[in-house]
């Protein structure tokens, strides 16, 4: 099993290196568009939501996989080297959805089915666990907020994310469209680094801002010579 997992995990980082190598810079371009590279072992799979989260100074992007029964987790933190860490089976009951953080390392999701909700443990980032709240069925109607929650206990139907193309147009230098991005059902930025990242036809898409990535790693560095 060990040995199973390491080979997934090398082929992912293989494949991501490949797609990597490959992103379109389109010439003096401003922007980078490239995919992420999920666990090939469920190439066949869709994901249907994302979570951006931060943990002690570093990115992580959680990805849901196989109806809820897979984690697939990279590190983010560097835009120009984002790579798959761990690719964990969740106890989940089936598809979920990211509702809202609780706290600082933890994540209340939701159940597509309309079954109810649980927390998603991130004290370990490479490790997370899904810990069910008992007697809860009832979807979150109103958040309290890091706290808690009220919840209807009226069935409420789970909202679904309409799709939409997003276009890139650059503007700073001749402008023009550089890509259009089709199905795109979430999206969630990174501010520090201007990174975005696109949920479409059950892929990640990244769009890189290299002008406010070197801003980004400049004030690192005078952050770390200033201690």
């Amino acid at each position: 099993m060990k040995y199973a997992i390491k080979s997934i995990l090398f082929a992912a980082a293989v494949s991501f290196a490949t797609v990597n190598a490959q992103a379109s810079t389109l010439g003096k371009s401003n922007f980078v568009v490239q995919q992420l590279s999920t666990n090939p072992e469920f190439a066949n799979k869709t994901s249907q939501d994302f979570l951006l989260h931060n943990n002690n100074g570093s990115s992580y992007l959680y990805v849901e996989q196989q109806e809820g029964a897979v984690l697939a987790i990279f590190d983010v933190t560097d835009p120009g080297h984002m790579k798959l860490t761990a690719s964990v089976q969740t106890e989940a009951r089936g598809a979920y959805d990211f509702v809202s953080p609780i706290g600082s390392s933890a994540e209340l999701i939701m159940f597509r089915d309309g079954s109810g909700t649980a927390v998603l443990d991130l004290h370990r980032k490479n490790a997370p666990r899904i810990v069910a709240i008992q007697g809860v069925r009832a979807a979150p109607s109103e958040m309290l907020g890091t706290d808690g929650y009220l919840a209807s206990v009226q069935q409420i139907s789970f909202p679904v994310r309409a799709a939409r193309d997003l276009q890139l147009v650059e503007t700073s230098q001749t402008p023009r469209l550089i890509t259009t991005i089709s199905q795109v059902t979430h999206q969630v930025n990174r501010s520090e680094t201007g990174t975005i990242f696109l949920l479409n036809s059950g892929k990640v898409t990244v769009i890189r801002r290299l002008d406010a990535e070197r801003a980004y790693a400049a004030e690192q560095d005078r952050l770390r010579d200033n201690d």
